[in-house]
């Protein structure tokens, strides 16, 4: 029965051991994360900022070639925007004669039902 008892100290203490190292893991596995996050949000910001640095002349050029045809051809600028108007308009429109339309069908179909019963 004495050794039994040892028995129990022994594993008592390897509990607690494992307890202590699993604390110290976690401490670390958390400092490491941190160290990870930071260098995660550097690193995007980096490419973010490389990523800027080559797109944006480029879209800086095409904005001048944009401006200076807008510039040379007012007509057609007026014209472009009243297409993109009269296009809005007729989808407003549209959807708003589709809906008085279903409701119309869904009327027909209750009257229909009605007959029938």
């Amino acid at each position: 029965m004495a050794q039994h008892g040892l028995m129990d100290v022994d594993l008592a203490e390897q509990v607690s051991s494992l307890r202590q190292e699993l604390a110290a893991l976690k401490k670390a596995v958390g400092r490491r994360s941190s160290d990870f996050y930071e260098n995660a949000g550097d690193t995007f910001s980096d490419y973010l900022s490389d990523v800027s640095q080559r797109i944006v002349p480029g879209f800086r050029r095409q904005a001048r070639a944009v401006e200076r045809a807008a510039y040379d051809h007012p007509a057609a600028v007026a014209t472009v925007g009243l297409l993109i108007i009269a296009l809005m308009a007729g989808l407003v429109l549209g959807a708003r004669s589709s809906d008085e339309s279903a409701e119309s069908l869904v009327k027909r179909a209750r009257q229909a039902a009605g007959r029938r019963s």
